[in-house]
């Protein structure tokens, strides 16, 4: 099986329509998305049920779920906290409802997915540096894990002597 991995679409329904194309062309069987389906971007409905429609798994986002209501966004930055209240407004009942369903961790195969970290998925932490990804390889004995929140794409392996390292 071959996954194509997503995350952090913010309701961007043209660059997801572009990336689901380019999947398609790669050879993916199966979409997963790390999360943030909504927030910032301009087409929340449009993008949710794309996502919907395209990805056998969606895991819950931090804007995903201030959005929907099940966490409190007092902590973001004024324009995510904007698109929040814009979001919430534009997605009908049953869009938000579908939000608050969605899992904050999912397994593939020998992988594990989240979108902030493995130690508390539900807090949204980011895991960006050396330490944070030995900390979360300590929390699990999977060797693969998928994760997005922080829009920075990268690598973390431990290396023969146990330390970790950032590609």
């Amino acid at each position: 099986m071959k996954y194509a991995i997503i995350s952090d679409i913010h309701a961007n329904e043209s660059a997801l329509r572009h990336v689901l194309a380019d999947a398609t062309a790669q050879g993916a069987d199966r979409t997963i998305c790390l999360g943030d389906v909504v927030g910032y971007g301009p087409l929340p409905r449009e993008t949710l049920a794309l996502t919907k429609k395209s990805c056998a798994v969606v895991l819950a986002g931090n804007h995903d779920d201030a959005v929907s209501g099940r966490q409190g966004a007092d902590d973001f930055i004024d324009l995510a906290g904007d698109a929040v209240k814009r979001h919430r407004e534009a997605l009908g009942k049953d869009e938000i409802a579908w939000l608050k369903t969605l899992p904050y961790k999912c397994t593939l195969a020998d992988a594990l997915a989240v979108h902030g970290d493995f130690i508390n998925p539900k807090s949204f932490n980011y895991l960006d540096d050396e330490q944070t990804a030995a900390d979360n390889f300590m929390a699990t004995d999977t060797a693969l894990m998928f994760v997005g929140h922080t829009h920075i794409p990268c690598i973390f392996l431990t290396g023969q002597s146990g330390k970790v390292y950032r590609l």
